[in-house]
């Protein structure tokens, strides 16, 4: 026997109000008291009745979810745009839309701040901001415009923003000095080379290296930024090589490690390092598969791209809290395991 749903009808039928006035409350019309909204909502939780999202998203005007990106790293932000393109996708019918905006490094201030100007002239409702930092002033003008903003792989101002959705860098850190911590002996030496430390992502990859490497006495030769640089990466070699002779392993943070790894092979060095790399770009795969790294810890930017999208989503329709920072596990990638990636 099939269940009865409960309809607009019956909610109308138990309050003793008209339907037109529990189709008001139930879908953010105009026209119907506070406390006539509370009741009916009440009621409708309790009659286990569920609101008909779509026919909700085409009574009000579109959702324009505005992404703030840089064009550094694009092969990295393209899995970003991926899972951001899937969620808009799916949330078309919900009358959500998306328009990207771009600057050429995630802090030039100039460019930031003209297209906040152009978010703002858009009527964007909502900003996701793709590895780019905003400064007080930026973050201020959005809130002056009442413009929610979220951050896709880094975490900033967090009493302001909406949201923010990111790799575990402190996991991911843990991880890497695990992995060497058995690849190494008691007491070697490992450098880092990250991005950098004023990067909240970088920042806690470094600190969770550390607190984790002293579990299996690993020597921190140094910690060297290169801001996502190649051709500073591929120096950086050099000078740590010089400094530390005694090397025995590298952790590399961000997804900028190929030109690293080819100066290392240059040097022929790779023999004697164990490297633990980050992500799967590039020459990432060919150099795990030859063994030069030795692992690698994958971020999944294309969920990361789909779950901030949602939570947004979430916020603006549904009035639910998203404020607490939605951190994504990296999964460790070997060579006999690199299909799966």
């Amino acid at each position: 026997m099939s269940i009865k749903r409960t309809t607009i009808a019956d909610i109308a039928a138990k309050l003793d109000v008209s339907m037109h006035t529990v189709n008001k409350a139930l879908y953010g019309k105009k026209g119907v008291g506070e406390a006539t909204r509370e009741k009916v909502l009440a009621a409708a939780k309790k009659m286990n009745y569920h609101v008909n999202r779509v026919a909700q998203s085409m009574a009000r005007n579109p959702l324009l979810i505005g992404i703030l990106c840089t064009r550094e790293w694009q092969i990295v932000n393209d899995d970003f745009r991926k899972g951001i393109d899937m969620a808009l996708k799916r949330l078309r019918d919900y009358n959500v839309h998306g328009k990207y905006y771009y600057t050429s490094s995630r802090d030039c201030r100039d460019e930031i701040g003209a297209a906040l100007i152009q978010v703002v002239q858009d009527g964007v409702n909502a900003l996701v901001c793709n590895h780019v930092l905003l400064d007080k002033e930026q973050s201020v003008f959005l809130s002056e415009h009442n413009i929610p903003f979220a951050f896709l792989g880094t975490d900033q101002w967090e009493k302001q923003r909406l949201t923010c959705v990111r790799s575990d860098g402190a996991m991911a850190g843990s991880l890497a000095a695990e992995l060497l911590g058995f690849m190494l002996p008691d007491g070697g030496k490992v450098a880092i080379m990250t991005g950098s430390r004023n990067y909240q992502d970088c920042e806690d990859k470094v600190k969770g290296f550390i607190r984790e490497a002293r579990k299996f006495r690993l020597k921190i030769a140094d910690i060297y930024e290169h801001f996502d640089k190649q051709e500073l990466a591929a120096e950086l070699v050099d000078l740590v090589l010089a400094e530390h002779p005694d090397l025995c392993g590298i952790y590399a943070t961000t997804a900028n490690s190929p030109s690293m790894c080819r100066r290392i092979v240059e040097l022929n060095w790779h023999h004697k390092l164990s490297i633990v790399a980050t992500d799967l770009y590039g020459d990432i795969r060919c150099y795990l598969r030859d063994g030069v790294i030795k692992a690698a810890l994958y971020q999944d930017c294309v969920s990361e791209g789909e779950k901030i999208v949602e939570l947004i989503y979430a916020h603006l329709c549904e009035g639910r809290d998203v404020s607490a920072p939605v951190l994504v596990p990296p999964v460790i990638a070997l060579r006999n395991n690199l299909k799966a990636f």
